[in-house]
C-alpha cells in the first residue's frame, strides 16, 4: 500500500505485473468503491422474528470481540481492511485474512457439506470455480451472539454465499 516495496524488492513500478489465473494471491481491499460496512447493520438484515427479538436492545458497540481483536466470523470477515491472500492445495482454497490472522479453508468439488460436520465459528465452506467465477457456500456455524456483526446474533441455520469474479487481467477479483 505504501512506495516501500515489501521484502526489499524492486520498487512496484519495476516489477512485472502478472495478474491471477486461479484466484490465487494477495488481494488488497479497494476502499474507494464501497462502503465497508454497507449493508451490515442488523436493520439492514433479513432477520427471523426470532433473530429481530434476539438482538434488541442488547447490542453495545463497545462490546463489539473486535474491538479486542478477537477475529470475526462471516459474513464481517468479508469485510476485511488488510489484506487477503487465497493459496491453492489440491482440492482446498486457504483463505488468510491479515486481519486477526483468521483462517479458512474452501473446500472444492464438494457438492454437498458433510451431514457429520460439526458447527464452528468460521462454518464449513465448500465451492466451485466456473470460469473467472469463485462460488462459495458455508454452513455449519456454531451459534454466536456477534455472528452476523453488529448486534445481530446468528445460529445453526446461518448460511453465506459468496461469489467472487476475477477481472479478466487477474489484477481484481470483485465479491458479491
Amino acid at each position: 500500500s505504501g512506495a516501500q516495496a515489501p521484502g526489499g524488492q524492486r520498487p512496484l513500478s519495476e516489477q512485472t505485473f502478472s495478474g491471477s489465473k486461479d484466484f490465487t494471491g494477495v488481494w488488497q481491499p479497494d476502499f474507494s468503491r464501497r462502503n465497508i460496512a454497507g449493508g451490515f447493520e442488523a436493520p439492514e438484515l433479513p432477520l427471523t422474528e426470532l433473530g429481530r427479538a434476539a438482538g434488541t436492545g442488547v447490542y453495545d458497540p463497545l462490546d463489539d470481540p473486535a474491538l479486542s481483536c478477537i477475529g470475526e466470523s462471516l459474513p464481517m470477515t468479508l469485510l476485511p481492511v488488510y489484506p487477503v491472500e487465497f493459496t491453492r492445495s489440491g482440492d482446498e482454497l486457504h483463505m488468510r485474512y491479515e486481519q486477526f490472522d483468521t483462517r479458512r479453508v474452501v473446500h472444492l468439488g464438494m457438492a454437498e457439506h458433510p451431514a457429520s460436520t460439526e458447527p464452528s465459528y468460521m462454518g464449513h465452506s465448500i465451492g466451485a470455480i466456473e470460469g473467472n467465477v469463485l462460488s462459495i457456500n458455508t454452513a455449519y456455524f456454531a451459534p454466536d451472539h456477534w455472528g452476523l456483526g453488529r448486534g445481530a446474533p446468528s445460529g445453526v441455520q446461518k448460511r453465506v454465499n459468496e461469489r467472487y469474479t476475477l477481472s479478466e487481467d487477474g489484477s481484481m477479483l470483485e465479491l458479491e
